[in-house]
């Protein structure tokens, strides 16, 4: 049995998945909560890598804290093409993560 605890092995989860983000914006880009929100003006990678930032710190440029509260977990499903991108980073890290910790930051 470790020593680690959960909540130290989650965060390190997170952290290795923030780092292995390419922020090439794919997610964002086929992503249907962009137009509903507002921030289809807004580059899809500027949008990534301030949710990625809010994930971190819980502060984020606007464009990215308005995607993280739009989410309708569209990409959670295991056959959604958004799982394909940024070497493996699940999308959950940032359409689940990203809106607790919008809400944690409020």
């Amino acid at each position: 049995m470790s020593d680690i605890s959960f909540e130290t092995a989650l965060g390190e989860r997170v952290e290795d998945m923030l780092d292995a983000c390419t922020r090439c914006g794919k997610c964002v880009e086929v992503c249907p909560s962009v137009k509903p929100a507002g921030i289809s003006d807004t580059k899809s990678e500027d949008i990534i890598s301030g949710v990625l930032d809010l994930v971190r710190t819980g502060v984020a440029p606007e464009a990215s804290r308005k995607w993280a509260a739009s989410c309708m977990l569209s990409g959670v499903r295991g056959g959604d093409k958004v799982f394909h991108w940024s070497g493996g980073v699940s999308h959950w890290l940032c359409r689940i993560l990203a809106p607790h910790r919008l809400k944690a930051a409020s």
